[in-house]
């Protein structure tokens, strides 16, 4: 897998804000799980929120370090959306030289065939053109 791949990952419980502790919690929960995958490398981007020290998770970049990490970050997720119905995700490709490509997976009942395909069906259409 090229270095220049990244995924950009947004996550969200229906009806609480980003900054809800309980969505900061679940925040913890998969960047925990993230940073225990050999291979990724975990970088999280925070927004400045005023008045409030540290900000706000932003969105969370994850760099897999090969196709086998793909497989255990759709694994992660799933553990993740399985917690709790309420809650989603939105997983944005990105590769240089391509357009991004998002998925988007949410609830208790998701698959995880299906999220490792959507995840891998993306890093395809991401993938350059050969010259």
């Amino acid at each position: 897998m090229s270095s220049g791949t990244s995924l950009a990952v947004a996550l969200s419980i229906e009806g609480l804000d980003a900054g809800h502790p309980a969505v900061e919690q679940a925040y913890a929960e998969l960047l925990d799980d993230a940073r225990a995958v050999p291979g990724l490398t975990v970088d999280e981007r925070m927004a400045p929120v005023q008045g409030r020290k540290g900000g706000e998770l932003a969105n969370l970049l994850l760099v897999p370090g090969g196709s086998a990490v793909v497989v255990a970050v759709a694994r992660i997720f799933r553990l993740w959306l399985q917690r709790d119905r309420a809650r989603s995700l939105s997983v944005t490709v990105s590769r240089a030289g391509s357009e991004d490509v998002t998925v988007q997976a949410s609830g208790e009942a998701v698959s995880i065939e299906a999220l490792e395909r959507g995840i891998q069906q993306a890093l395809e259409r991401s993938r350059p053109e050969a010259d």
